[in-house]
């Protein structure tokens, strides 16, 4: 019997094999999460992988700097004794290390960022990581270079006097000279504080000579040339004293109380309390009582730059009118910054005798505060004392403010350090200054003040 294989072949059951051409809408649901799954994985180890590298950069940034630096430092001024372990995004403590390691700042703080994911960067002389632009201004740090009670003694920190301290300057090798005004010396301090008489001795006197040789008459203001040549407005003398780098101290002009021009020792001053020279020589005096801008050439030749009687004008020359004016300093193009004291202004004067107010209300009337602001918006409480950084920007000891003031070329008036009136170490926020009168910036951006009714020279870095 033949069978019929092809009938039984047909009716027997078709095995499972799982083959298609697709996959179903759950599988492909299935697939399409796994994937997104694996991505935000990916992505979140990506992130966590560049914030640990950021920290870990910080934290051997800082290490490798920590011989340069002061220390680390926290924002609520807290000293850590070494750099912590772990930088944690939730850290509301806000650590900051930093210090000046070859004249550039470095700074760690939190911040906002285009990437989430990295909330600290290191703000430095080339950002490394965070915003376009770091930003130290937190960072800045007051402390007490030397000086402590009111007296005369030289040494190292506190155990140097000071009485009533007026203008300081600094020269090209960071030397800080000061006006010790009640004692009638110029004295030097250290980067390291290290107090010693650079010029003048016991008594008040006119007298020419090197070193302790010579004799002032509550000197006040300073300036310094390119070649650190010091020029002293010899207040109680009326004259304006030069101190070579060696110490050799001569007249330039002046002789007794008056207002004449002329050359040398025929020109008069009264109580001149503010000097500044430019960079081709020419000193420019603050005439204090008789409310004038003098000029002096190298050669002795004294003028009136600006200013007559006392008063308030803006104009060129001796249409202009001051009151009282005391500090000064002058920018690279030849502008001269005047602290108009009783004005509660900052005036600038062009190389043509052109005075405007800088900084301060425009017009006529009382004008003393505390506003910062910008140009007449501002507002200031018997000012005594300028500097210039190379930028333009425009510094200033406002001594009844008891701060430091910032302004920039455009006019734009913030207050840098310095709150009530005290004496406190610390941050710039709390910090505490008692009539600051004198002010000087070095090349690497470190601030000294002279901290008048605190007897003490004070830093600002």
């Amino acid at each position: 019997m033949i069978r019929d294989t092809h009938s039984i072949a047909s009716n027997t059951p078709k095995k499972f094999t799982n083959k298609r051409d697709g996959f179903t809408i759950i599988e492909l649901i299935v697939v399409i999460a796994v994937i997104a799954i694996l991505a935000a994985i990916t992505v979140v180890g990506y992130g966590a992988w560049r914030k640990q590298t950021l920290v870990n950069q910080v934290k051997s940034d800082l290490t490798a700097v920590a011989g340069a630096m002061e220390s680390a430092r926290t924002f609520d001024n807290k000293y850590p004794t070494s750099v912590p372990s772990t930088v944690a995004s939730s850290d509301s403590s806000n650590f900051v290390g930093g210090g000046n390691a070859g004249g550039s700042k470095y700074c760690v703080s939190k911040t906002s960022s285009e990437d989430a994911s990295i909330s600290y960067y290191i703000a430095s002389s080339t950002a490394m990581e965070g915003p376009k632009e770091g930003d130290c201004t937190a960072l800045l740090m007051v402390t007490t270079l030397a000086g402590s009670t009111s007296g005369f003694a030289n040494g190292t920190g506190p155990t140097a006097q000071f009485a009533l301290p007026a203008n300081v300057v600094v020269d090209s090798t960071g030397m800080v000279f000061v006006a010790d005004y009640s004692y009638n010396r110029i004295r030097k301090v250290t980067p390291a504080g290290v107090v010693t008489v650079f010029a003048g001795s016991t008594g008040s006197g006119n007298v020419d000579g090197t070193g302790a040789a010579a004799r002032f008459a509550n000197p006040y203001g300073l300036a310094i040339d390119s070649a650190d040549t010091i020029y002293v407005a010899d207040t109680s003398n009326s004259r304006i004293r030069k101190v070579t780098s060696d110490g050799v101290v001569t007249t330039l002009a002046g002789s007794t109380n008056g207002s004449a021009d002329g050359n040398g020792s025929a020109a008069q001053f009264y109580n001149p309390r503010g000097v500044a020279v430019d960079s081709t020589g020419v000193v420019y005096v603050a005439d204090t009582i008789n409310h004038r801008i003098r000029k002096i050439t190298p050669a002795g030749d004294v003028t009136t730059f600006a200013g007559s009687t006392g008063g308030y004008a803006d104009g060129n020359g001796t249409a202009a009118r001051f009151s009282s004016p005391w500090g000064m300093g002058t920018d690279a193009s030849g502008n001269v910054y005047v602290a108009d004291m009783n004005n509660h202004r900052i005036r600038k004067i062009t190389p043509a005798g052109d005075v405007t107010t800088f900084a301060g209300p425009t017009s006529v009337g009382s004008s003393d505060g505390y506003v910062d602001g910008n140009g007449p918006a501002a507002r200031f409480y018997s000012p005594r004392a300028i500097t210039v950084d190379a930028s333009g920007n425009v510094y200033v000891a406002d001594t009844l403010n008891h701060r430091i003031r910032k302004i920039t070329p455009a006019g734009d008036v913030t207050t840098v350090a310095g709150s009530t009136n005290g004496y406190a170490d610390g941050a710039t926020g709390t910090a505490q200054f008692a009539s600051p009168a004198g002010i000087a910036i070095d090349s690497n951006g470190i601030f000294y003040v002279s901290d008048t009714s605190n007897n003490r020279i004070r830093k600002i870095e």
